[in-house]
């Protein structure tokens, strides 16, 4: 189990299909970890997290052209999660199909 230190925030991300308009662009396996829309469920969040997400919570993480977040990487149990500072969470995802 992960514990999130401070202010940080701790997602596994997924990884999907980037949408653009009514169309749907699918992204090849080697560019779907740096430009696919990022979106990932909440693992853990610290104690001084002042923003009220929760585990279990999905969220949107910021993305830029270059590829990647603004995250440090973490490997845990053979998964990837991502460590966030909160302005690195963009919004929280309420659509229960999102996965």
């Amino acid at each position: 189990m992960l514990k999130a230190p401070a202010d940080l925030v701790i997602v596994e991300p997924k990884y999907s299909e980037k949408a653009e308009g009514s169309s749907i662009v699918f992204v090849q396996e080697r560019d779907m970890k740096t430009r696919a829309d990022m979106r990932g469920v909440v693992v853990s969040v610290g104690p001084k997290y002042k923003f009220g997400l929760k585990p279990g919570d999905k969220v949107i993480v910021r993305r830029y052209d270059y590829g990647g977040s603004e995250g440090f990487k973490i490997e845990h149990d053979g998964k990837e999660y991502l460590s966030l500072q909160p302005k690195w969470v963009e919004a929280v995802d309420c659509n229960d199909d999102a996965d």
